[in-house]
């Protein structure tokens, strides 16, 4: 008999060799071969991996692990057992599910890997180690200000995930019209991005390290503002030493390299304020220099260093070619795994129910108090220029240089309704989990018969 085959059925033998049961609900997920794989976890936790479709055990708790995205409200495992686990594993935009992030649904999802305080602390997941933040020089200042004599503007955006809840192409444009900005994705474009960078295969690529570690400043603008959720755009922008300008999670300076690495947008009154500070820092070499003073001093952000240094898992570096992992090491997926394993086998405590603080992600807003509409058809997106005396802060004069763009339109009604349908949805899982429902295709009747609370 095959040995995972074997170890597929250890679950229904019973007695010392019957293990709890890790079920990856979302397969494409499923890190092993096969069927089924005895996992032995770092932390003395041993457990039955499976797919979906086997069924489950008649004894003992089993755990079934969700992706974030995938969770929907007519796919779940019901009837839904005492004791058993439902896990998930969710690193990416808060935006992409808003479902996952309200209480009446992630109060029913037990372990979380996001918070920080958990052994799985994905808000590290784009932080990649120590040595990635420092190891790279930035490029001299003399030598960024003599691009910025050639024409090279001191702030650059690269985005092309336009219209997302943060609202930050209403930020970034209003900016735009303040300091001179480049930018060369699909949203509020002004430049052409190089041939070589326009595929998806160019993310970690040191050709665009390269081009990002011309400019003084780098826009690293969240598409969702949530409590922990940092992204690459801000450790990227880090890596090359392109100060970062960050919108987005009011606790990222707990994962900064130190104080006075980031310049945080939410710390100015408005587009107006940064802007002017920006001019300020570009004008000034040596107060620029000390946003990049920690790479050479290093890391001085306690909080950070340890994160990283317990971290029993690991992501891969793509910009270090002769790295060597620990073979003992695992990927956040396999990190993930044990974590929820150790747990059913009583190594670690369970965590207590997340509450509101777990992920805090307001309803969608405007990233700007007076709302401007955008135009569905293509017009002129204006960026200012030093050279042509077009920046208001510096000088007076019309905003005539750009390229065409369409843009999205941002709208917070449509957003909002997003969001409440997602609070309706919400309300509609924990409604079939209080009442026994065993069949998820009853989702939508659920879903029909809700009336909508005056909460989300």
């Amino acid at each position: 008999m095959p040995r995972s085959l074997m170890l597929w059925l250890l679950w229904c033998v019973g007695g010392a060799w019957c293990l709890p049961s890790v079920v990856w609900w979302t397969e494409m997920l499923f890190p092993h071969p096969g069927e089924g794989e005895e996992v032995a976890c770092p932390g003395g936790g041993r457990c039955l991996a499976r797919r979906r479709g086997s069924p489950p055990g008649e004894e003992g708790e089993t755990a079934y692990l969700f992706y974030g995205t995938d969770f929907k409200g007519d796919d779940l495992p019901l009837p839904r057992r005492e004791g058993d686990l439902w896990s998930l594993l969710h690193e990416e935009s808060p935006m992409n599910n808003f479902v996952l992030h309200l209480l009446s649904t992630y109060s029913l999802l037990n372990p979380l890997p996001h918070p920080r305080d958990t052994p799985l602390p994905l808000p590290t997941l784009h932080r990649l180690s120590l040595p990635y933040l420092t190891r790279r020089p930035p490029l001299p200042t003399h030598h960024k200000n003599r691009l910025r004599k050639q024409g090279l503007a001191p702030v650059l955006y690269l985005q092309s995930h336009c219209g997302v809840s943060s609202d930050r192409d209403r930020y970034v444009r209003r900016l735009m019209r303040l300091l001179p900005v480049d930018s060369y994705g699909g949203c509020l474009r002004n430049a052409p991005l190089p041939l070589p960078l326009r595929t998806t295969d160019t993310h970690h690529s040191p050709l665009l390290m390269d081009f990002i570690a011309r400019y003084k400043f780098h826009l690293a603008f969240e598409n969702a503002i949530c409590e922990d959720y940092v992204t690459e755009k801000l450790f990227r922008a880090l890596h090359v030493g392109s100060v970062p300008i960050y919108r987005g999670s009011p606790s990222m300076l707990d994962w900064a390299p130190s104080p006075t690495s980031v310049v945080v947008a939410d710390h100015f009154r408005g587009p107006e304020e940064l802007a002017r500070f920006i001019l300020r820092l570009d004008a000034d070499d040596t107060l620029y220099d000390a946003y990049l003073a920690w790479k050479g001093d290093g890391v001085s952000n306690a909080f950070l260093k340890k994160t990283l240094e317990d971290r029993t898992w690991t992501v891969d570096d793509p910009t270090d070619t002769g790295q060597v992992h620990d073979p003992a090491s695992m990927d956040f997926i396999r990190g993930f795994e044990c974590y929820v394993c150790d747990q059913l086998c009583g190594k670690i405590p369970r965590p207590p129910p997340p509450d509101q603080r777990h992920m805090n992600c307001p309803p969608p807003h405007p990233s700007l108090p007076h709302l401007e509409d955008f135009d569905e058809e293509p017009e002129k997106v204006d960026s200012c220029r030093l050279d042509k005396g077009s920046c208001p802060l510096l000088a007076e004069g019309p905003l005539t240089d750009g390229h065409e763009m369409s843009l999205m339109r941002w709208s917070v009604d449509e957003w909002l309704r997003d969001y409440q349908f997602a609070a309706q949805q919400a309300e509609a899982i924990a409604r079939m989990l209080h009442t026994g429902e065993g069949d998820s295709a009853r989702f939508l009747h659920h879903l029909d018969t809700f009336s909508p609370s005056t909460s989300v």
